[in-house]
């Protein structure tokens, strides 16, 4: 038996689970006849719920290969984090890795992200496994000495000559590892969004949602997704929630209905306390039990979202339903620019002008049509484009 392991696989938010399918999808066309194991950060959360193996997403540390190798002992001085043992058994016989870790290979979750990283495309090395990087985010990088950044650029330039691709899915995350590696970086936008059939979530889920005939109609409603990085992750703290409930008050005042939408486990605390200081009651939408699929579907029932969640916004996108946007990453700013929506984007990594923010939500509330129609334009140029 030969296997396929998918690195960076989860459901724990949806748009990492739609990654996960298409990444599903492409194992079995590059190797048909291999098991397909997932790696993933949420292993006992994950197994329950899906059709594959779920195992450790670090890999091993304590192979021949770091006792004889210069590299593998710098590595293993970086890293001392538990792996599943089951990799010992599987990698002489992996063929391919495929990585869809979206946004791991950056030092704002810490320095050990990107030697666990390393590491995984360094053990591939060791066995002779194929490994290619899917569509994601690199950088920045933040170095606590000087002798860490010479160590580690070091590292990056010899291990990442070794995937047959590495995939930068913002054109800043190219420029970024252009210092390093350029034969085999290519710029391709999400993976997601490029992604032009219905995704097959009942390949990897074992209990999916069944739409009735009724949600797929269009309603006059809005679906606000919120986001928990938002207030750890950035200046703006609860003000973030005080212009969430000011803009479901001005919908509620065109008579427009508001729904919560939980995208990520993590979200249900901010659900629940836009919930409680609202002045109207408003229904919350938990799409994480059933996943993407169920996103998917409730989606179009929107004239549009409100949305600080990067895939709800490329779901949105995908089924020509226009997005008021507040980010907290470069990562959201180029996808509005590429699809011709950067007045819809605020970035609150800086400071917002909430009068602006009203001021474009009711311009959307009248333009909404039109940005739909735009929305189907752009697609149609983009799926040309990288086809």
């Amino acid at each position: 038996m030969e296997y396929v392991i998918i690195t960076g696989a989860s459901i724990d938010n949806l748009g990492a689970e739609s990654m996960t399918c298409i990444a599903i999808e492409e194992a079995e066309r590059l190797a048909p006849d291999c098991k397909i194991i997932l790696a993933s950060t949420d292993k006992r959360g994950m197994q329950k719920f899906i059709n594959y193996d779920v195992h450790s997403y670090t890999f091993p540390l304590s192979l021949e290969n770091y006792k004889r190798s210069v590299i593998g002992k710098i590595i293993k001085k970086r890293i001392s984090t538990n792996y599943d043992a089951y990799y010992n058994k599987i990698l002489p016989n992996t063929r391919y890795i495929i990585d869809i870790s979206g946004y791991a290979f950056t030092t704002k979750f810490g320095m050990n992200t990107i030697y666990e990283y390393l590491n995984r495309i360094f053990v591939a090395k060791c066995y002779k496994i194929k490994v290619i990087i899917m569509s994601q985010s690199f950088g920045p990088i933040m170095y606590s000495s000087f002798i860490e950044k010479i160590t580690t650029n070091f590292l990056i330039k010899y291990i990442f000559k070794y995937p047959l691709v590495v995939t930068a899915r913002e054109k800043r995350g190219y420029d970024f590892m252009r210092k390093y590696i350029k034969k085999n970086l290519v710029y391709k936008p999400d993976m997601v969004l490029l992604y032009q059939d219905d995704i097959d979530y009942k390949k990897l889920r074992r209990l999916t949602y069944e739409p009735s005939k009724d949600e797929a109609i269009a309603q006059k409603k809005v679906g606000i997704i919120p986001n928990q990085k938002i207030i750890e992750k950035t200046k703006m703290g609860n003000k973030y929630i005080e212009i969430l409930l000011e803009i479901i008050n001005i919908l509620k005042d065109k008579k427009i209905d508001v729904e919560l939408i939980v995208h990520c486990g993590l979200d249900k605390e901010i659900c629940n306390q836009i919930l409680n200081q609202c002045n109207d009651s408003i229904n919350i939408v938990d799409c994480t039990e059933y996943g993407a699929g169920m996103f998917d579907v409730i989606v179009n029932q929107y004239q549009f979202i409100i949305a600080s969640r990067y895939h709800a916004i490329v779901h949105a996108y995908r089924k020509r339903i226009p997005a008021l946007v507040m980010g907290w990453g470069n990562k959201y700013n180029e996808l509005l620019e590429m699809m011709n929506q950067k007045e819809y984007m605020f970035d609150c990594r800086e400071h917002i002008d909430e009068k602006n923010v009203y001021e474009t939500l009711k311009r959307l509330l009248v333009e909404f049509k039109n940005e739909k129609n735009n929305l189907e334009d752009k697609l149609k140029e983009i799926y040309e484009k990288y086809r």
